[in-house]
């Protein structure tokens, strides 16, 4: 009886052995995770030094990709590898992200060190301007800034952000003193979970770069190269977000995500096919635009497509069914460059020269002729595994990888992050000690604990003396001082008084200022003629698009403010050439453009001058 009454006791209150993975990460990444093993250390010839793995988080799977250099700096991949989640999902996304990378880290000898990027989705950009500053103000300028916009809807200390100063030769002549600074936020939590993540499978990241600005680092090696005052841009497409990135002479001056994306055709197909979207996703590898051609014009497409449901002929119907899409994607990608031509360069730039395609989208078939054929422009698609050397392991190991090298392109922009200027990259790995003493100072304390307590010894002889010198200076100015003070006191109370007695008049004098000052802002209220503004109004009715919403509209010393929303960033454009073109206005500049996360809306402000 008593043996029984003990296993009920235990069956109830024993505490379950293993809980943890059925908790998702979502909620957990602010605990500390359990410490999985590190990695063991990539294997490389004794020639080569192995650079941080890269790490590429995608919507659908997760990519690696490592190089190691050679002394005389040139670079070999040497691990690679992709693993896709389980589609559809059934888990959580952090869960089958944490799953897919820990089989990833098992079968590859990577190290502990890597590189993460973030998605164009999980990052909001912004294009700012400011007069001449020193650097403390033009940090200080940004962090203000960013607070007024609120990216992803954050205060300040929730988003982490970095900046790169554009090109001096992208701003008109008459401009040149400003400075165009490109931003980008992350929110810190998205940060912060990436992290976790990492940590649970025993990595750490050196650096959290930006997806997209990551290809511009794959510039200087590709074939053939850019040539001098080349404009390039880069597309890629992803599985859910696709995005634009504008590289001249081999710096990013413009970054847009776009409104396409290769789940989005997939969908298209399936609904207008009538079939499941995993059919519509082999169908569109399949088949792509291969029944596009050059000469076909856009009238035939709806006899074409009768004739092709009735001969059943899928390579037909596939095409019209993501013909739409494909044509707005060309008319967002020249909106695009419009806008950045317009109002970043200053129309200093105003024409691309060549179009490079990555992403798994990118695969499409015909697509890079398509885009050409649209674009007037030649569009090719990168290829990483024609940029380094690619080891003889991976060669006889990895052919069905190597046939992809579109889907790589992000993950070897970040793996070679690290060799490249710090000072035209952005990163946003948050904890504060990227390049920092205190960074140093950890790494030393992890890595030689000896050495580090001999460090800090020295450290705190050198400080104690220099304290004891620095107090026995102070103990004998405060003496030779005492006296001085002691004449200075007698001197005060006398000064106060009389200042207490000019207080009293100050404080009459200003009550009576402020009347008159009343009296005379009544009287100015009065004799003002609300003419100039009434014309003012007027001229703004004539070359308002008829599709803006006016949300203020601030009128100042000839300075005319207008901020509102609008449905296309198209119509913004028209704004500000309406303004420019205009008799009563002399100038018109941008102040910012914003998208509403989560809508078509795009809020703006402009500032025009008004002509005497």
């Amino acid at each position: 009886m008593n043996q029984r009454k003990k296993d009920i006791v235990k069956e109830i209150f024993e505490r379950p052995k293993a809980t943890a993975d059925k908790v998702s990460t979502l909620f957990t990444h602010f605990k500390h995770p359990p410490k999985a093993a590190p990695p063991a250390e990539p294997k490389a010839p004794s020639s080569l030094r192995a650079l941080p793995a890269a790490i590429d988080i995608g919507v659908t799977s997760i990519k690696l990709f490592q190089l190691a250099e050679s002394t005389k700096a040139q670079y070999e991949i040497i691990a690679l590898d992709k693993e896709e989640y389980p589609l559809p999902l059934q888990q959580d996304p952090i869960v089958c992200q944490r799953d897919a990378l820990k089989k990833i880290v098992e079968r590859n000898k990577i190290g502990q060190q890597v590189i993460i990027g973030l998605s164009a989705k999980e990052v909001q950009t912004y294009h700012l301007v400011f007069p001449p500053m020193s650097e403390g103000e033009l940090s200080e300028a940004i962090r203000w800034k960013i607070t007024q916009l609120k990216p992803f809807g954050l205060e300040i200390d929730a988003v982490s952000y970095d900046f790169v100063k554009l090109n001096t030769h992208l701003v008109a002549p008459s401009k040149s003193t400003q400075q165009r600074i490109l931003v980008v936020c992350a929110a810190r939590d998205t940060i912060q979970q990436k992290i976790a993540l990492l940590e649970e499978c025993g990595l750490k990241p050196v650096a959290i770069e930006v997806a997209p600005t990551s290809l511009l680092n794959l510039s200087k090696f590709k074939t053939p190269p850019s040539e001098q005052n080349e404009t390039v841009m880069w597309l890629d497409l992803g599985a859910a977000v696709s995005s634009l990135v504008i590289e001249k002479d081999g710096l990013i001056v413009f970054l847009r995500n776009l409104n396409l994306a290769s789940q989005h055709i997939t969908k298209r197909i399936a609904q207008h096919c009538k079939i499941d979207e995993k059919q519509a996703e082999g169908a569109k590898q399949k088949w792509g635009l291969s029944h596009w051609s050059a000469d076909m014009q856009p009238a035939e497409f709806l006899k074409q497509e009768q004739s092709a449901k009735k001969a059943q002929d899928e390579s037909a119907v596939v095409l019209h069914s993501m013909i739409s899409l494909l044509e707005n994607f060309v008319i967002d990608i020249e909106h695009s460059f419009k806008y950045f031509s317009y109002q970043i360069s200053q129309s200093q730039i105003t024409k691309f020269d060549r179009v490079i395609l990555s992403g798994g989208g990118a695969n499409l078939k015909n697509l890079t002729q398509f885009l050409s054929n649209n674009l007037g422009v030649p569009v090719e698609k990168t290829n990483p595994f024609g940029m380094f050397k690619v080891s003889e392991a991976i060669k006889s190991q990895k052919q069905d990888l190597l046939g992809a090298p579109c889907d790589f392109a992000v993950a070897a922009g970040l793996a070679i992050a690290g060799q490249m200027d710090t000072q035209k990259r952005i990163s946003l790995l948050s904890g504060g000690e990227k390049k920092s003493i205190k960074g140093l100072l950890n790494s030393i304390v992890k890595e030689k604990p000896a050495k580090a307590v001999a460090l800090a010894c020295i450290l705190a002889v050198l400080l104690l003396g220099f304290e004891i010198t620095k107090a026995g200076f102070y103990k004998w100015k405060m003496s030779s001082t005492a006296k001085e003070v002691k004449k200075s006191q007698t001197q005060l109370s006398r000064l106060q008084s009389n200042q207490l007695k000019l207080a009293e008049k100050e404080g009459e004098l200003s009550g009576k200022k402020a009347l008159l000052e009343a009296r005379l802002a009544l009287l100015r209220e009065g004799t003002r003629r609300p003419e100039a503004f009434s014309g003012v109004l007027a001229s703004v009715a004539s070359v308002l698009p008829a599709d803006i919403w006016i949300t203020k509209l601030l009128y100042s010393e000839r300075k005319l403010t207008i901020a509102g929303s609008a449905s296309d960033s198209s119509l913004i454009m028209n704004l500000i050439e309406n303004l420019k073109s205009s008799k009563d206005f002399t100038d018109a500049t941008f102040s910012y453009s914003q998208k509403e996360p989560r809508s078509e809306v795009y809020n703006f402000e402009v500032i025009a001058d008004v002509r005497e």
